[in-house]
């Protein structure tokens, strides 16, 4: 039995397995794609000859690897082992050093022979046994506990199993020790008390998303109604085959503090990320792009803890303690993502994420002059998925104990758009006057096109807007909701010289310059009036836009288009004339514009 899919791997497995847990968390972890083929044991499906062929003890699980000649690859541990040997390049589960490796492979057979033939007996002698048996449940449960009493004894003074991080001997072990302890070993169990070193390493391991989703998948999953079953888009949609990282803040320093924190959540999901940098601050520039200038680069090599790093003018080895290769351009952002998507990279990104901005993007004002959001923009006008993401300070410099919160709530939220990407098609909203109305099939043909975007219908971009507040640490976590972008304006924005006057007499200094204008230089430097874009007053800002959402403690998702926004239909002519234009067929534009009567 073969299945022609996009899926990579078909997994094998029956309403009760417990071993499947393991391998779907894995793929999760790793954002490969999946379908699971459900096998009816009631008329024994998986002693059918098709099924025997792949699987020769008849059992589950099993896993088809589509992507690699459809290898059959069976005993769930070693579907473990597979599946990280050949697409965990980072490691992010195995270990390299060989004693470590020896470790891992010490606890993966530990638990194919300990803990699951043996919490696999107390299950049956406890629940499904013809008859009761005290003597078996009780040599059974005893060796239960004894096996917990070995994690015990290891894990008390170390945090993971093996090699100081969570590895694939962490993730065999999660399923068996949560059913054992939840419901084999009854309510006079006291989980926490007995063992206490296994009880924090399994609600460690219980508290990764991927872990908790499976569960919560598996509980939900209807198997009677639904033979193939696939799991939520924002766990089970190819990860981005390449993450484009840009923004206008440069490479790592004081006024560019997060965009190496967001390169390490991102390689930790497991995505290929590359990275293409302004070498210098670049704020406040909108989607501007460099015509005249030949644009220059260098590599750069971020270290560890704070990504700062040397730079080279040709491509060498990584050294020791340098995590990547960066590239750094003298050009704006909307420069460095045009030419990454088309010189560097031509054909091999799928998501442009812009940012963390050192600020916040809310409201028209800063999103319009924001080189992170044109950034974005000039992944969307290239027909790349695009998110611009901006951490909104409240307070200089912002709290150290809240920047990895950010960055956790972001990938979530950037995990869940890549996965179920919005839809944005304003033929929904055209009136069936309009299209009734036109002159030609292809005009009809031509409007519909128009309406569906960059990408047949798809959004073209995102705007996140993250406040770093304590609301992102307090028990619930911070609230995220759409919004609307808030139009508001700006006044002042430049002052007269090129420094901020200094001195006691700093406010006199200032309004000599002024009152003595028409006899100074033209010399102007930005020193824009923030009070009303910084400070509003929250009571006045409308509802539902992202400067609401962030003055209430909120993050923000703005769903944007690449182009100026357009007003309604009765734009479309004078003011006087705007009542007989909303509903007309000249709503789509094309109407002359009459002047003198003519």
């Amino acid at each position: 039995m073969s299945f022609k899919s996009t899926h990579q791997f078909t997994v094998y497995n029956h309403e009760s397995g417990v071993n499947i847990f393991k391998i779907l968390i894995l793929l999760n972890e790793l954002g490969l794609t999946y379908k699971e083929y459900l096998l009816d044991f009631g008329r024994q499906e998986q002693k059918e000859e098709w099924y025997r062929k792949m699987m020769p003890n008849g059992r589950i699980p099993a896993l088809v690897d589509h992507w690699n000649n459809d290898k059959v690859v069976w005993e769930s541990n070693a579907m473990l082992l597979y599946i990280c040997t050949h697409y965990d390049k980072d490691k992010k589960f195995l270990v390299s050093e060989p004693n470590d490796v020896a470790d891992m492979n010490t606890w993966l057979f530990f638990q194919a022979s300990h803990q699951g033939p043996f919490f696999g007996q107390l299950q049956w002698f406890s629940l499904y046994h013809e008859e009761q048996i005290p003597s078996a449940v009780k040599r059974y449960t005893d060796e239960t506990l004894r096996i917990l009493g070995v994690l015990d004894s290891v894990l008390k003074d170390r945090e993971w199993l093996v090699g100081n991080k969570c590895t694939l001997a962490d993730i065999a072990f999660v399923k068996c020790n949560e059913y054992a302890t939840r419901d084999l070993l009854g309510d006079q169990f006291n989980f926490r008390e007995e063992f206490p070193h296994v009880y924090r390493w399994h609600r460690t391991l219980m508290a990764r998303p991927a872990v908790a989703w499976v569960f919560k998948y598996k509980a939900e999953q209807d198997c009677e109604s639904k033979r193939w079953s696939s799991p939520l888009p924002h766990l089970m949609h190819n990860p981005p085959q390449r993450v484009l990282i840009t923004n206008d803040d440069g490479p790592p320093s004081k006024d560019s503090p997060y965009v190496f924190g967001l390169y390490k959540a991102l390689k930790e999901l497991g995505w290929n990320v590359i990275v293409v940098l302004p070498s210098s601050q670049k704020s406040w520039i909108g989607k501007a792009f460099q015509i005249h200038e030949v644009i220059t680069g260098r590599y750069y090599y971020p270290c560890e803890p704070d990504g700062m790093g040397e730079t080279s003018e040709s491509r060498r080895p990584l050294k020791e303690g340098e995590v990547g290769e960066w590239i750094l351009l003298d050009a704006t952002p909307a420069t460095c993502t045009n030419i990454a998507l088309h010189n560097l990279f031509p054909g091999q990104i799928d998501l442009v994420l812009s940012g963390p901005n050192y600020g916040r993007n809310t409201s028209a004002a800063f999103a319009l002059s924001s080189g992170t959001v044109g950034a974005a923009m000039s992944g969307a006008l290239s027909r790349v998925r695009s998110i611009a993401l901006s951490y909104g300070n409240f307070q200089y410099p912002p709290p150290e104990e809240l920047i990895s919160p950010a960055h956790e709530l972001s990938m979530r939220i950037i995990q869940a758009l890549w996965g179920d990407w919005g839809r944005d098609e304003d033929s929904e909203a055209l009136s069936t006057f309009v299209l009734e109305h036109m002159d030609h099939e292809k005009d009809r043909t031509q409007l519909l096109t128009q309406t569906r975007g960059l990408r047949d219908g798809e959004v073209d971009l995102y705007a996140i807007n993250i406040p770093i507040l304590p609301a992102l640490i307090q028990e619930g976590g911070m609230k995220v909701v759409w919004t609307r972008q808030w139009r508001n304006e700006y006044g002042r924005l430049f002052k007269r010289g090129d420094r901020e006057p200094k001195g006691v007499g700093a406010i006199e200094e200032e309004q000599k310059l002024v009152q003595n204008s028409e006899e100074d230089e033209l010399v102007f430097s930005f020193s824009p009036e923030w009070k009303g874009l910084l400070s509003p007053d929250k009571g006045a800002l409308p509802y539902g836009t992202d400067a609401w959402g962030i003055h209430h403690d909120m993050t923000t998702v703005t769903p944007l288009k690449a182009t100026f926004g357009e007003p309604s239909a009765g734009s479309m002519g004078l003011g006087s004339e705007h009542s007989e234009l909303v509903n007309s067929r000249w709503s789509r534009g094309g109407r002359p514009f009459v002047l003198d009567g003519r």
